[in-house]
Parts: C-alpha cells; sequence; structure tokens
C-alpha cells in the first residue's frame, strides 16, 4: 500500500536551514544561495574581527575566511564549493582574496557569501 505524501509548507527556521546546508546538493551554487537565506536570521553581523580571530575558525565544523578585508562564515558552503570542501578548508582561517582572484576572478563571492557575512577585518 502506498503511503500518502505530505505536502504541506513547513516554516523555514534557522535550524532546518543548517540541516538543509548540510546535504551536498551536488554543489549547486544556486542551490546554496537559496537555502542560506534562511542563515541571515542566525549571523550577526558587523562586528570587527582581528586576524587572530580568524584564524581560530580553521575546522570543518567551524570555518571562517577573510575575503576583500571582509569575514564570512563559509562551514555551509563547504559542500557547495565547486572545488570541492578540502581545498577550500585548506584556507579556512585565512585570506582568501588573492586565490580567488587568481582562480576565480568572474566569481561574484560577495553574492554568494552574503547570507555569511559575519563583519569586517581590523588590523
Amino acid at each position: 500500500m502506498e503511503e500518502k505524501q505530505n505536502n504541506t509548507l513547513q516554516p523555514v527556521t534557522p535550524k532546518k536551514v543548517k540541516e538543509e546546508l548540510s546535504k551536498s546538493h551536488g554543489a549547486n551554487q544556486m542551490v546554496y544561495n537559496i537555502i542560506s537565506e534562511g542563515l541571515k536570521e542566525d549571523i550577526e553581523s558587523g562586528k570587527k574581527y582581528t586576524i587572530e580571530e580568524v584564524a581560530k575558525h580553521n575546522k570543518a565544523t567551524d570555518a571562517w575566511v577573510i575575503y576583500k578585508n571582509k569575514v564570512y562564515d563559509v562551514t555551509y558552503y563547504l559542500k557547495f564549493h565547486p572545488g570541492g570542501e578540502e581545498i577550500l578548508l585548506e584556507r579556512a582561517g585565512s585570506d582568501v582574496t588573492d586565490l580567488v582572484f587568481m582562480y576565480h576572478s568572474w566569481v561574484n563571492v560577495e553574492k554568494i557569501l552574503e547570507n555569511t557575512y559575519l563583519g569586517d577585518l581590523v588590523e
């Protein structure tokens, strides 16, 4: 006997967003951008961070990067990175600006990571 599917809409919560983002979805950038919308509520942006603070966030479960002197939490983006998690994780906790210009000069990184912006880098 076939079970009925539940087609009711469910509210989007930060917990549900994180559950969806923990799945790969085939490294689809558009899917990541749509799903990551829910992270805005969970991110407190506008703070100031030092290089030393960012460097502490270098694990798969807590990965931050610096891009153009802005700090982003890329933890949930790792699985969506087209080049693979490992390559981005190698640079977690550091400045990726030069690498992005070298390998992805055509990519709008600010747009992809806009929902995970944490704040600015201070020296």
